[in-house]
């Protein structure tokens, strides 16, 4: 019989757990990708409240099989967390390939389930802005109007001073 410290046996133990976890996940993740109102914004059932639900419920189903006691929102904050670690993993594989970057240097992700949330690779992209402001056709332009460039608010928040040099004009 081999006789292992202590600590090794622990260390083995949590990662077997760890290891049955995420293969766990995995399948969660599986589970969501196949849930479309849950994440793909383009999708009509993605605004529909009920379908979501109904999808959420699904969902969090399949989270007990593994944690009996989760409620929807552990749920839904352990989905936000595997989302955020794979945007800024996400981030980082796209910063090294348009660095210029020979292949050998390239980022390659280390997140355990970084090819599994794939999926949501085309919705974490920022979507072109629209202007939905209507403009009546009959009304005259004052002399005082000056036609501004289109910015974000996203961008005056990171830049102040960018509002104060628009209103400047």
């Amino acid at each position: 019989m081999i006789h292992y410290p202590s600590d090794c046996r622990s260390d083995n133990m949590r990662d077997k757990k760890r290891d049955i976890e995420h293969k766990f996940l995995l399948e969660v993740i599986a589970t969501y990708e196949s849930l479309p109102a849950l994440w793909k914004i383009k999708s009509d059932d993605y605004m529909n409240r009920d379908k979501k639900a109904d999808a959420y419920n699904v969902l969090l189903q399949k989270y007990k099989e593994h944690f009996p006691e989760a409620t929807l929102e552990e749920l839904k904050k352990k989905l936000n967390s595997l989302r955020t670690n794979f945007r800024s993993e996400l981030r980082k594989v796209e910063r090294s390939a348009k660095s210029g970057a020979g292949t050998e240097d390239l980022y390659v992700s280390t997140l355990w389930c970084f090819d599994a949330l794939l999926f949501l690779r085309d919705q974490e992209t920022t979507a072109p802005s629209r202007n939905t402001i209507v403009v009546d056709e009959g009304s005259q332009k004052d002399d005082d109007d000056v036609d501004l460039p289109q910015v974000s608010c996203f961008e005056t928040m990171k830049n102040p001073n960018l509002f104060h040099k628009l209103n400047k004009n």
